[in-house]
Parts: structure tokens; C-alpha cells; sequence
């Protein structure tokens, strides 16, 4: 049963953590180099898309499917700043 806590916790993470840390990376001024804090919150926001649609597609539970809107939705709102803002530089 803890191997499978584990598991869904690692299913979970992504969509419910990595879409807004991701959304949060690009609001901050990066104190890094550009391009690689550029590359790792695209990684971590497509990531969160691919789980958020899993979730969504399961259908197991309105908390799954909430947990994937919301990781689907930051996500694409971080990638689309990401984009736009590569843009500018």
C-alpha cells in the first residue's frame, strides 16, 4: 500500500505542483542564466500539461479531473509567457 501512495503521489506532483511553480518562474527575475531557467520551466510546464490530460482522460475522480485543469491551464498559461517573453529577448 506505501508503494502505491508513492506512486500516485508521483503521478500527482507534476500537475498539481509543476504547472504553478512553473507560472510562479515566470513572474521572478531570473538570477541564473536566462536560457537554462527558459529550458528547465518549459520542462517542467509541458510536463504538467502531459499529467494534467492524463488526469484529465482517467476520469476517476472530480478531484483528478480538478487537479488536472489546473495543471493543464498553468501549464499552457507558463509556456505561452515563456514564448512571449523569448521573444522580447
Amino acid at each position: 500500500m506505501e508503494s502505491l501512495a508513492l506512486l500516485v503521489s508521483l503521478i500527482v506532483f507534476p500537475a498539481m505542483f509543476g504547472g504553478p511553480i512553473a507560472l510562479i518562474v515566470t513572474f521572478v527575475r531570473p538570477l541564473i542564466r536566462y536560457r537554462v531557467l527558459q529550458i528547465l520551466t518549459s520542462v517542467i510546464a509541458f510536463s504538467s500539461c502531459l499529467v494534467g490530460i492524463y488526469l484529465i482522460a482517467l476520469r476517476v475522480s472530480s478531484g483528478g479531473t480538478i487537479i488536472g485543469v489546473i495543471g493543464v491551464s498553468t501549464g499552457v498559461i507558463s509556456l505561452l509567457r515563456i514564448r512571449r517573453l523569448s521573444k522580447f529577448n
